[in-house]
C-alpha cells in the first residue's frame, strides 16, 4: 500500500487514534519502517536507489521553499 493508509491503520491499531485530538508520537522503528516501503517502491518504480539524507526536516523544507 502507497498512500497513507499504513500510517493510519498503524495509529488505530496500535494507539487508537482516530483523528480527534492531538496526534500520538509515532515511534522511529515505525517511521522508518513506513521509509523503508516508499524507499522499496522508488527503486522498484525508477531503478534507482533513492537518495536518504537523516537531518532536520523542517531545515530542509525552508531551504527548499527560498
Amino acid at each position: 500500500m502507497l498512500d497513507k493508509e499504513n500510517l493510519r491503520q498503524w495509529l488505530l491499531r496500535e494507539r487508537s487514534f482516530s483523528g480527534n485530538g492531538p496526534p500520538p508520537e509515532i515511534p522511529d522503528d515505525v517511521r522508518i519502517q513506513l521509509a523503508m516501503t516508499y524507499a522499496d517502491a522508488y527503486e522498484r518504480i525508477t531503478g534507482e536507489t533513492p537518495r536518504v539524507e537523516v537531518g532536520d526536516v523542517e531545515e530542509r523544507i525552508g531551504k527548499a521553499l527560498l
